[in-house]
């Protein structure tokens, strides 16, 4: 008889390859005021967070949809006042909409569906996630760009899609719940509703 060590089982699911993929921008969701978090010792303020998710419009999974990759982003102003340069959603919009990118941040809907170069790369857990400021650039003069396979969306926390809301992993969830101003959004007063009448 012989006793053999255990294969670990990977909880990683099916990974995009590592490097920069044609992609458009298919999601934007409120993340809302997150709260601040120690970090290798050093604290990490809390901020205002947007979810940007992107489909590898030409990168398809086994069962044939493509694959999706999500960064997060502040959502602040212009630029940064201490470095003056700008930040990571402007860089975002200048990317996808050029020279109109200033509409793109006063009205991120427009950004939806536009096509852009996304690199992707593990973080320490294995997950394939979009990371700096360089990892989303245009996509070059005249390319054609695979349409959207899946509904473009944008989730506002004041104007709460509740059916949107309901496709979000319980992780998602919970993450749009821990914002410090959630209590005082539409989204809460709509889940106290719903958790009453249930």
């Amino acid at each position: 008889m012989t006793l053999a060590a255990r294969k670990t089982e990977s909880t990683v699911r099916e990974q995009p390859r590592q490097g920069t993929h044609v992609a458009r921008l298919l999601g934007i969701v409120e993340m809302g005021h997150q709260p601040g978090f120690i970090y290798e010792g050093k604290k990490v303020e809390s901020e205002w967070k947007l979810e940007f998710t992107y489909e590898l419009v030409d990168h398809l999974m086994e069962d044939g949809r493509p694959f999706v990759v999500s960064e997060d982003l502040t959502n602040k102003d212009w630029e940064d006042k201490k470095t003056g340069k700008s930040c990571t959603l402007v860089a975002r919009a200048k990317s996808m909409l050029n020279e109109d990118y200033r509409k793109g941040v006063d009205d991120m809907s427009v950004l939806l569906g536009q096509a852009c170069m996304v690199s992707v790369t593990p973080n320490a857990k294995g997950y394939m996630k979009v990371k700096g400021i360089a990892a989303v650039s245009g996509v070059p003069f005249g390319m054609k760009v695979t349409e959207l396979y899946n509904t473009p969306y944008l989730f506002n926390q004041d104007e709460p899609d509740m059916e949107l809301w309901e496709t979000f992993p319980e992780f998602k969830q919970e993450r749009i719940k821990s914002a410090l101003n959630f209590p005082e959004t539409v989204l809460a007063k709509n889940l106290a509703e719903e958790n009453q009448y249930a």
